[in-house]
């Protein structure tokens, strides 16, 4: 949703409106972002919507919902009850900025990338790969409220310790529930 113009925005939402008042079920989205959230991104990944534009020819900052109220409008306009169940945040390839607190405050879930233990640092330089530790995004969630910090995108080095080793860094700084999941685990919310 976040790359379409406003048409094909609504001709999909229509689609899927359609299709779901024929045969039921939910629609569960996390790909609605307001310009708040992008500009903030672009601020912090220099160059952001420049470079989207120059890959893919939208500019798709004019095709941004203005606020998380604009978002809400739009689906209650096609008839959809917008139901807020858990409030998450993804942060990709980058720290977590400080424009993009606000955004993340108070989320239920922080999923953040965590690539090695601070006690790492020196040997496999994160920040140079725009990545962070474990201890850092654990003091950030935890200033910033955040309830359920999910680590992922972490090295392999500890094998088996990786997951352990990880909560016990985390619960350093951060109080909430920590999760370190393998790849293809479930987490039950």
């Amino acid at each position: 949703m976040r790359y379409y113009y406003a048409i094909s925005r609504l001709v999909r939402t229509l689609n899927i409106y359609e299709f779901l008042s024929r045969h039921g079920g939910v629609w569960i989205t996390s790909d609605l972002m307001p310009k708040r959230f992008i500009n903030a991104q672009n601020e912090a990944l220099r160059n952001f919507n420049q470079n989207l534009f120059t890959l893919t020819s939208r500019n798709t900052l004019n095709n941004r919902f203005r606020d998380i109220n604009h978002i809400k409008e739009f689906f209650w306009a096609i008839g959809f009850e917008v139901v807020e169940i858990h409030k998450f945040n993804e942060v990709i390839n980058e720290p977590l900025d400080e424009k993009l607190h606000d955004s993340i405050r108070g989320s239920d879930y922080l999923l953040h990338e965590a690539f090695c233990l601070e006690n790492e640092v020196d040997k496999y330089k994160p920040r140079e790969k725009n990545h962070e530790t474990v201890w850092w995004v654990s003091r950030q969630a935890q200033e910033l409220g955040v309830k359920n910090l999910v680590l992922w995108h972490m090295l392999e080095n500890l094998g088996s310790l990786r997951k352990e080793k990880y909560i016990e860094e985390a619960q350093e700084n951060f109080k909430g529930k920590v999760y370190v999941p393998n790849d293809l685990e479930i987490i039950e919310l």
